[in-house]
């Protein structure tokens, strides 16, 4: 019969027909007869025999080692081949074998069988005590048994860390918040480590926290880096935000899980090598404001891009955040922390310079007249004051008491900058005397405006917080018969000239006590001052601005008292309108070689005694005490060279009100006292050697805080005019000026770009300067009234450079009268309205709808009375048609008589503007009008 197919081994039909015996048997040929020692005759036959058919045996050797080929490898043991039966599978009727590879000395595996598992009785769940232990609360061995079942398993040493991810660490910190109480966590925490309740808050409080000093014993705590990132309004585990006492503190479930991972567990997160993750720090308010000050950028800009992370404040808290991986938020903590322990502080004290305060302009509060202080810091500086001294200075100024600030800063340098701020800030008197002149507006009556001024912000700080305005006139294009007559403008500038002359002549006379007794003799330290000092005067063009006090929404009316009650708080703004076109007339040409080098001016101002060595009061000549000045020219790719060291003393103010035209006129008067040589003296050149390396450095200008000087004594007392006195002297502050320099007659009329800092004035300023040297007589007193017309010249000329409202092309490059063009186009027009004339005056009459021709009733002198003037129409033949002063001949009489518009303003024709104008542009626009 066929063997079995085995399952696991594949024989083709031709071999199995080739093995299996065939049920038939073949005949074969007659074999001859031979002895076979049988007896039988009879043929045997396998198959019908089949229980004579044995199995093969089986090979008795077992020993892997008795056979089998063995292969050897370099380097490695050799390999031993043999064979092995597989039970249970057949391959062609026999057990199938496979080939084993064992190396040489290994042992066969034992075979294990497995026990049988024992089959327990299983009994029935009770569902009803099932749920009443779900209702039982926990003991707190149970908890803890629950706890450390949640504790994963660490793969070596316990006491080393286990590392763990961050999904894992966030499912194990709520499983332990939300499925355990704070006594269990407790019990817990206090069973692992073996610690004492009484000092189970303070070791988990110092473990949140990291504790540091800074230079002003101030406590900063600072919170274990978290990975992962959250919003800023939610606090981390362990800051507390509402400063409450660590004696009295709580520990929170989620602060007893956070250590419970950390501490005891050992857990640390894979991602915090380098995945990003937060750090909080609280701060008092001074301390923030610190590390914010200084404007762009901050401090803690500079630490965020020195460590590339991203620090952020959240005011509310007081709470500094910092986002980073875990080193680098660390490292950035350390550099916030240093830097807050080198801070300085220093006091202010107000009540050191109330006797340089002008008088409080409002009543006295109640809490100041009890506490007997004339002037309280709330007076003085309000909370957004103080913001700006932070912003500008990187120190932090909070307020102590009602006559003291404190200024705490990062170095010496921000200290000195806060107080000079804070001394900019002051409202201090005025040291020379001040006048005003308003006999213009006393003629206007109740007419006068108190207008709000547009250019507010070109002020110093103190006047951008004022609400003013400028007293002004309304202005109307048709003629006014109730304007100022020319008899009392003149009379208005005779008595202004008057004012300037007595000036003069009082200044004047204090010179000339010393000018005979002073020998002007060297300095002790070097250098020396000018034996005779000099006498300017200037005269600058802008807005008088008063305080508008009104509450209503109209404005307030003029008063013969509005301008003398508030003298000491007006203000002068340099910035006024029309300067555009004045500055592209011909009057005003300014060439290249006019334009000054820019220069910076190094201002101090005498030093109040107490603040130095704290003696009681001031003296009594402190307002005669000199301002000094340091003039730097700084030329570009240059080295700065100082132009020179000043003195300004005796000066005195007159300000001019004209409120009928565009600009008031401010006259200031004062002497100067020049140093010779002052490189040769030791005290300018330390200052100027410390200037120079700011300059070259390029960072913030500044200059040494003080300054101490030997300033001639006459100037102080004229009747001792022999000797020095040594005076004190506190850096102000810096202005950076550029001036152009034009001529207007045989005076000079600078345009200047000035900036003082942010918190001084800036802009630009037009005015016109005079000096007087030598005695002064009825030479020089002539020159000063003659100087003083002028002035008022170019308030007018000022005037009608802001009423001319064309476009500035149409200003730089002006349309000529009599190029062919213009004539072809008068040539039309006139024909036009001849025609017009001629024909029917109700259909084609052009004037017939005209505003000012617009008359039902009235006789031929009513219409005359409506007149318009030449300037408000540019059609010539137009306006002689409308003009009632215009003859028949029409364009022909204008143009007989060309305009003079600097004929009001210079009577006299020695010097006149239009002289200039036709000279420089008449000639260029004749020579191109035949091409046109």
């Amino acid at each position: 019969m066929l063997a079995p197919r085995a399952s696991s081994a594949f024989v083709c039909i031709r071999c199995e027909l080739g093995l299996a015996r065939r049920r038939v048997p073949i005949r074969s040929p007659i074999a001859p007869a031979h002895a076979n020692f049988s007896a039988s005759t009879r043929r045997r036959d396998a198959h019908d025999e089949a229980a004579a058919v044995l199995p093969r045996p089986r090979s008795q050797i077992t020993l892997p080692g008795a056979y089998g080929k063995i292969r050897r490898r370099k380097g490695k043991a050799p390999l031993m081949e043999r064979t092995a039966r597989l039970g249970g599978v057949k391959q062609l009727g026999d057990d199938a074998e496979i080939l084993v590879l064992t190396e040489m000395g290994d042992a066969p595996e034992e075979e294990s069988t497995p026990p049988e598992p024992e089959v327990e009785n299983q009994e029935a769940p009770d569902f009803l005590a099932s749920l009443e232990s779900e209702n039982t609360p926990l003991s707190l061995e149970d908890g803890k048994a629950q706890i450390e079942g949640l504790r994963p398993k660490p793969q070596g040493d316990a006491t080393e860390p286990h590392y763990i991810t961050q999904a894992t660490f966030i499912k194990l910190s709520k499983a332990l918040i939300k499925g355990f109480t704070s006594p269990q966590l407790s019990h817990y925490y206090l069973d692992v480590t073996g610690l004492q309740s009484s000092k189970m808050k303070s070791q988990i409080m110092g473990d949140a926290l990291v504790h540091q000093r800074s230079a002003a014993k101030q406590s900063i705590e600072r919170t274990q880096w978290h990975p992962g990132t959250t919003p800023l309004k939610r606090r981390l585990p362990g800051l507390d935000v509402k400063r409450t006492p660590k004696s009295s503190r709580n520990l929170s479930k989620p602060l007893l899980a956070d250590q419970i991972l950390r501490n005891v567990w050992k857990l640390e997160l894979l991602e915090e090598i380098e995945a990003p993750g937060e750090l909080e720090m609280t701060f008092r308010s001074w301390q923030l404001s610190l590390l914010n000050s200084g404007g762009s950028p901050t401090p803690l800009d500079r630490i965020g891009l020195e460590r590339k992370a991203k620090l952020e404040i959240h005011w509310e808290h007081s709470v500094l955040r910092i986002t980073a991986d875990k080193s680098t938020a660390e490292y950035a903590a350390d550099d916030v922390e240093q830097l807050l322990q080198r801070t300085e502080s220093k006091r202010f004290t107000l009540s050191d310079w109330t006797p340089l305060l002008a008088e409080h302009p409002s009543p006295r509060p109640l809490n100041a007249l009890k506490s007997g202080l004339a002037f309280t810091v709330s007076d003085i500086w309000d909370t957004k004051s103080l913001e700006t001294v932070t912003q500008l200075s990187r120190a932090a100024v909070y307020v102590a008491t009602q006559d003291r600030l404190i200024i705490r800063g990062l170095d010496k340098a921000a200290l000195e900058e806060a107080e000079r701020c804070l001394v900019k800030m002051l409202p201090l008197k005025q040291p020379y005397p001040r006048s005003i002149d308003q006999q213009r507006l006393d003629v206007a009556k109740d007419r006068g405006i108190l207008l709000p001024t547009a250019f507010q912000s070109t002020l110093d700080y103190r006047a951008r917080l004022l609400n003013l305005g400028r007293w002004t006139l309304p202005m109307q294009k048709t003629v006014d018969v109730e304007a100022v007559p020319e008899d009392e403008s003149a009379a208005s500038v005779s008595g202004v000239q008057e004012t300037i002359a007595a000036l003069v002549q009082e200044a004047a006379a204090i010179r000339a006590n010393v000018a005979d007794k002073n020998k002007g003799s060297q300095l002790p330290q070097g250098g020396y001052w000018d034996k005779h000092s000099v006498l300017n005067i200037s005269a600058d063009f802008g807005h008088a601005l008063f305080p508008i006090t009104s509450t209503n929404s109209a404005l307030p009316p003029f008063t013969s008292d509005a301008t003398q009650l508030s003298v000491q708080d007006v203000r002068f703004g340099h910035v006024f309108p029309g300067l555009s076109k004045l500055l592209i007339d011909d009057v005003f040409l300014i060439d290249q070689k006019n334009v000054r080098t820019p220069k910076l001016e190094y201002e101090y101002m005498p030093a109040p005694y107490p603040v130095l060595n704290g003696r009681d009061g001031y003296p009594e000549d402190y307002p005669a005490y000199p301002s000094v000045r340091l003039r730097v020219r700084s030329p570009i790719n240059k080295e700065p060279v100082l132009e020179e060291v000043r003195l300004s003393f005796n000066q005195r103010s007159h300000l001019v009100l004209l409120p009928d035209q565009a600009a008031d006129v401010h006259f200031r008067i004062s002497e100067t006292v020049r140093m010779g040589n002052p490189d040769q003296n030791t005290t300018i050149k330390e200052l100027f050697e410390v200037i120079a390396a700011n300059i070259a450095s390029g960072d913030r200008l500044t200059a040494p805080p003080s300054l101490t000087l030997e300033v001639p004594k006459w100037i102080l007392d004229p009747k001792k005019p022999g000797g020095w006195r040594k005076l004190e002297y506190l850096f102000t502050g810096i202005t950076f000026r550029q001036t152009a320099v034009g001529a207007f007659g045989q005076h000079d009329l600078s345009y200047s770009t000035v900036q003082a800092g942010k918190l001084g004035k800036r802009g630009s300023s037009l005015s016109m300067h005079h000096t007087l040297k030598g005695p002064v007589g009825a030479k020089r007193l002539s020159e000063a009234k003659k100087y003083v017309g002028r002035s008022f010249e170019v308030a007018d000329w000022i005037t009608r450079a802001a009423a001319n409202t064309k476009p500035m092309a149409k200003a730089l490059r002006p349309r000529h009268d009599n190029s062919p063009r213009q004539l072809r186009r008068q040539s039309h027009d006139r024909t036009t309205a001849s025609a017009a004339t001629v024909g029917d005056g109700a259909a084609g009459n052009p004037f017939e709808h005209h505003p000012a021709l617009n008359v039902e009733e009235g006789t031929l002198e009513d219409r005359r009375s409506i007149t318009i003037e030449e300037g408000d129409i540019e059609d010539p033949h137009l306006s002689s048609i409308l003009s009632p002063d215009s003859s028949a001949d029409g364009p022909a009489a204008v143009e007989a008589e060309p305009q003079d518009a600097f004929s009001n303003v210079f009577p006299d024709d020695s010097f006149s503007p239009k002289h200039k104008i036709k000279s420089s542009r008449s000639k260029k626009l004749s020579k191109k009008s035949p091409k046109e």
